[in-house]
This record gives structure tokens, sequence and C-alpha cells, in this order.
């Protein structure tokens, strides 16, 4: 379900997944290939992967885009391309809203209910068509390690979590460095966009601790979720 160049950052030297148990610190089960539910023909997943996943491990993984960004202060950060950066974020919705992947007998995905707009986010992936920002517009902050407040921090990865961003319904979730919220909506208003993903390719982030007091929700949501089993990794 996660892009591999995403969960690799938070693997081993030999490129697995830990699974962290609060409650069993000698056991490591390595998950060697992440969590798979297969939903695409190899066809299908070649193109997502080759139009929007690969821009965003060249681009954003790497650093480039964030790079002189590490700053409490909010600024518009240029991202590589506004419709491929965009369709690789609704790309990982998509994914979440209609998989059935499963850990055990937990659902892991099963706050991302993206029902009436499943037809349509489908649609615009495969015509490669992000819509304008105000449809499903995406919104993030930068993740920093919090004893070196300028260093970018990728290695986290979260579960989404369903929230309301101004009563618009959405999603929080982390990964690639960084807090996104992705709007679950066909429409939204200019109080949000003012803080989203424009067509210019630029996004407002300011920098957050991972240890800030809005990440550790997001991180006991996570483990509420999964029991006592997190898929949060530092």
């Amino acid at each position: 379900m996660c892009y591999r160049p995403i969960y690799q950052t938070v693997g081993s030297d030999r490129r697995m997944g830990l699974l962290i148990d609060e409650d069993v610190r000698y056991a490591k089960p390595y998950l060697r290939k992440g969590l798979r539910h297969p939903l695409l023909c190899l066809s299908c997943e070649g193109f997502i992967q080759r139009e929007y996943e690969d821009p965003f491990a060249r681009y954003w993984m790497s650093g480039r885009c964030t790079s002189g960004y590490i700053t409490t202060d909010e600024q518009r950060v240029q991202v590589y391309d506004y419709r491929t950066f965009k369709l690789f974020h609704l790309a990982v919705l998509w994914r979440a809203g209609v998989t059935a992947a499963r850990f055990g007998c937990v659902n892991l995905w099963n706050e991302v209910k993206i029902k009436r707009h499943e037809p349509r986010l489908r649609d615009m992936l495969l015509r490669g068509d992000p819509g304008p920002p105000s449809a499903y517009a995406i919104l993030g902050r930068i993740t920093i390690h919090p004893s070196r407040p300028h260093v970018w921090s990728p290695k986290a990865i979260s579960l989404p979590v369903s929230v309301s961003i101004n009563r618009i319904p959405g999603y929080e979730v982390m990964f690639a460095g960084a807090r996104w919220l992705w709007c679950c909506s066909s429409h939204v208003p200019n109080e949000i966009l003012a803080h989203a993903l424009s067509e210019d390719g630029t996004i407002p982030m300011t920098a957050c601790s991972l240890f800030d007091e809005d990440i550790m929700d997001l991180y006991r949501a996570n483990r509420h979720r999964l029991g006592r089993l997190s898929r949060c990794a530092l």
C-alpha cells in the first residue's frame, strides 16, 4: 500500500520495515516488502508508478523540494509539478479507500471511506487530471527531528486518520517527511485553499517537530486502532 521508496526509509540496513510493539521490546518482526493488497493489473500499476510515484521519489524523497524550507515560518515550498504531485497523493488516498489489506484481524485502512468520491478519483488518476486546487485539496507540514530542528525527518510513517478541516471531511497521514492533510471534498472553500497546494506548484508549509502534541495525537490514534501495535516508527 505504501510506495516502496517511502517505506524503505523506515527499514533496517536490509531495507525491511520494523513493526513496533511497545510491550514486546525484544521482538523484531521484520516486514520485507511492506503490507500489500493487489488492486490493479500490472499495466495500471506500471502507469501509476511511472507517472506519479517515480517523480515523487525522484524529487520529493531526495529532499530537493524541502531544501532550505525547514523553518517554523510558513513558506511556499516549490514542488516539482502540480499535476503529478497532486495525483501521487490522490493515488495514495484512492488505494487506502478501496483496499481490504489487513494485519491479522485488523483492517488497517478502515477509517478511509471515500465512498461516492471513488469513481471520480479513479477517473482522475486514469486520465491524468488533477482537477483544480479546490478539488481534493492537499495541505502539509514538514516534519523535523525533535532534537535537531534543522534536520528533515522523512522516516516517520502513520496510518491515515479521519479529521474535520473547517467542517470539511478529510484524512491526516504522515509519510515522506511531512504531515499531510487530504480534503475529501470536490469543492474546498477559500480559507482552506490559502494553505493548500496551488496550480503554480507551490504549497505553504511550516516545520513541526515529531514530538508536537498534534503529531503525538496521530500516534495515539494509530495505537488505538491497532491495539498495542503501532505502525509509526521514528
